[in-house]
């Protein structure tokens, strides 16, 4: 008897550090100059998603595009200028060339980690190179393609039109499962991870604010134990 709680015991210990093969889409709409994105990506997103817990949940994609406006063919006007507008064409060109959603991730937040700020005529195109590793050259070359790179670039644009239509709204927008939550993302930009772990309240992570998960653990395996032990 003794050895079959044993077993029941061991099994509802491991139970708590198993989780379901759950995914959120997290999408980040953001302009490369805007110092609310490089905050949000640097401080917030990157920080979560460098946990591995949270890493496993989250399915990230990035859109570099915010209020930027087609000016002609395969011409922009970006709100910070010339130099964001470069930015959010290397952007595009990175997060179409790289292979993978976690290289994807560390050449983003580095890019916005650069904080180049917002007077900036040119963008710095020769830095995160050991982010993107050996694809460095492909997402410069890409760069100076004005055409295949404002092509992705437009394509972000599509995106953003597609997801917002004509309804007003702010960058960065963090948006969740594909739907469009403006309170959500106000808490997003200053909580992310409240943001996300409201999408994971039947996982119980101990990292989620108000998770049972350390409850469960601290309470009802110690009495499974004081049974165990009556019964020796």
């Amino acid at each position: 008897m003794a050895s079959h709680l044993l077993h029941l015991l061991l099994a509802l210990a491991s139970a708590t550090t198993l989780t379901l093969a759950l995914e959120v889409p997290v999408t980040v709409y953001f302009e490369s100059l805007c110092p609310d994105s490089q905050k949000f990506i640097k401080d917030q997103f990157a920080l979560v998603y460098s946990n591995s817990t949270f890493q496993k949940y989250i399915k990230p994609q990035f859109v570099p595009w915010g209020h930027t406006n087609v000016t002609g063919e395969e011409t922009f006007s970006c709100q910070h200028g010339k130099g964001e507008c470069d930015g959010n064409r290397l952007l595009s060109c990175g997060l179409q060339i790289l292979p993978d959603d976690k290289t994807k991730v560390s050449y983003v937040t580095c890019i916005m980690a650069l904080n180049v700020t917002t007077n900036t005529t040119d963008f710095p195109i020769d830095k995160c190179q050991s982010e993107a590793g050996s694809l460095y050259q492909n997402i410069t070359e890409c760069y100076n393609n004005i055409s295949v790179s404002s092509k992705y670039l437009q394509q972000n644009g599509d995106l953003t039109k597609k997801f917002f239509g004509d309804e007003k709204f702010w960058v960065p927008y963090i948006s969740f499962n594909n739907k469009k939550d403006d309170v959500l993302s106000k808490e997003a930009n200053t909580n992310f991870v409240s943001a996300l772990c409201t999408h994971l309240k039947g996982e119980n992570l101990s990292e989620c604010p108000n998770s049972s998960a350390s409850t469960f653990t601290a309470t009802l395996i110690p009495a499974i134990v004081l049974l165990i032990l009556g019964r020796l």
